[in-house]
């Protein structure tokens, strides 16, 4: 599959990122993080872009952080009522 490439802006600037998958893919997340980004300076008119993009990163890789910790959590509870209907069975 070849790489495509898809101009996307955050904050006024324009990075032209390469991608396997659909460029609105990456429009829409940048579409995203420009909001979180406007919203938090907005919110505090002394954080300068660098440093709200910083919280914002902060930000998602925590909710990204807990998203995986409760899908090991869901997956665990799983395999273990899998295997006790197993178990039951036999």
């Amino acid at each position: 599959m070849s790489l495509k490439k898809v101009d996307v802006t955050i904050c006024g600037k324009s990075y032209t990122l390469q991608t396997k998958e659909k460029p609105s893919y990456y429009i829409d997340l940048a579409q995203m993080i420009d909001k979180k980004i406007s919203e938090l300076m907005d919110q505090n008119k002394s954080l300068s872009m660098a440093s709200a993009s910083v919280l914002v990163s902060l930000s998602l890789l925590e909710e990204n952080m807990n998203v995986s910790r409760d899908i090991n959590i869901i997956l665990s509870d799983y395999n273990y009522l899998k295997e006790k209907m197993n178990n039951k069975e036999n």
